[in-house]
């Protein structure tokens, strides 16, 4: 989180340092803070990415060292149950991904 927030807040410092070197012709045709706006709510992504990130390189060597741990403990019988989570799992995803055309994004 605090790597994502070092980015965010260095990407918008340069892009205000890029306001404020314009000229002043140029300052008073145009909104500035229109784009610092945008900036600051685009670079607002970097981090959540950093967040999310770790999910992804950690979330498939969990699932191997969960499906080892069960095979051991319990043998064929936790994986049926183990492969119906992930069948599920798969099944939801599939589901949020067709109705994601109505969500409404307020950041």
């Amino acid at each position: 989180m605090k790597i994502g927030f070092n980015i965010s807040n260095a990407i918008t410092l340069l892009a205000f340092e890029k306001v404020l070197r314009l000229n002043p012709s140029a300052v008073e045709t145009s909104n500035s803070v229109s784009p610092l706006n945008l900036i600051a709510s685009d670079t607002k992504r970097f981090e959540v990415g950093v967040t999310i990130m770790h999910a992804i390189w950690v979330g498939p060597i969990v699932f191997v060292v969960v499906g080892w741990i069960l095979w051991t403990q319990y043998g064929p019988e936790a994986m049926t149950g183990f492969l119906t989570m992930l069948l599920l799992s798969g099944i939801a995803g599939n589901v949020l991904n067709l109705i994601k055309g109505n969500q409404v994004f307020w950041y």
